[in-house]
């Protein structure tokens, strides 16, 4: 190994990680509790969430975390399919982890961005 160079010992392959390994109980407990966080900031009254702009930076910080696990999750499932182990798309997970990941994605949009978009396609 030559100077300053990193060596890595143990890694894990992608092809060893299973479609039901978000199945363990600290993760669904880790998603209930970011959910009912994000919830709990959606039912906040008006008035905090113009006042405070920290609330709007927590939803999207949580929804952030919900989308990258669904990423890792449906690239897992992509990948599984794809080399041929086996089709990952026949159970429910990955296809809760797709809506997750379009849910979350389309949260973290600014309404502003959304409400442009949508009046410069109308002119």
């Amino acid at each position: 190994m030559r100077p300053g160079g990193a060596q890595i010992h143990h890694s894990c392959s992608e092809s060893s990680l299973s479609p039901h390994s978000h199945e363990q109980a600290s993760f669904v407990i880790f998603v209930l509790i970011i959910l009912a966080a994000m919830l709990g900031l959606f039912l906040l009254d008006e008035y905090y969430k113009k006042r405070y702009v920290v609330v709007y930076l927590l939803i999207c910080s949580l929804s952030g975390s919900l989308t990258v696990m669904s990423v890792k999750g449906v690239s897992t499932a992509v990948i599984l399919t794809l080399s041929g182990e086996q089709n990952a798309f026949t159970h429910l997970l990955p296809w809760i982890l797709v809506v997750t990941l379009t849910v979350t994605a389309v949260i973290q949009v600014p309404r502003n961005i959304i409400a442009h978009g949508c009046s410069s396609a109308r002119a």
